[in-house]
């Protein structure tokens, strides 16, 4: 039996202080970025930490996939006790003016196949 892994939604969520746009990595040159710009946009991605974790492997997860582009992405799978990891990947801007909080919702959904 195998563990159907699917992406539902990625974005960012209104209960921090800041609500980012989600946007594509090469929107913008981060290292130029002024305070309102940092305050309002993100680049986060997730990407496989190890594709031979997957017993079946979606090659788009082999680099970041972002925010700004999921929409119910498949994943892959996983054979039946094994872990399939993803690492978060970003990019923002450098001119923040005090310390502030915000959250993205990462949904997956599982189903046995």
């Amino acid at each position: 039996m195998l563990v159907k892994v699917h992406i539902e939604s990625f974005g960012a969520s209104t209960d921090g202080s800041l609500t980012f746009q989600d946007i594509m990595p090469d929107d913008y040159d981060w290292d130029s970025l002024n305070r309102q710009e940092t305050q309002s946009l993100i680049a986060l991605g997730i990407q496989y930490t190890d594709k031979n974790e997957w017993y079946v492997k979606q090659d788009q997860f082999d680099n970041p996939v972002y925010a700004a582009e999921i929409d119910n992405a498949y994943a892959g799978a996983l054979a039946k006790g094994a872990n399939g990891t993803f690492k978060l990947c970003g990019l923002h801007g450098l001119a923040f003016g005090g310390n502030y909080s915000a959250k993205h919702d990462l949904i997956f959904e599982f189903s046995l196949f």
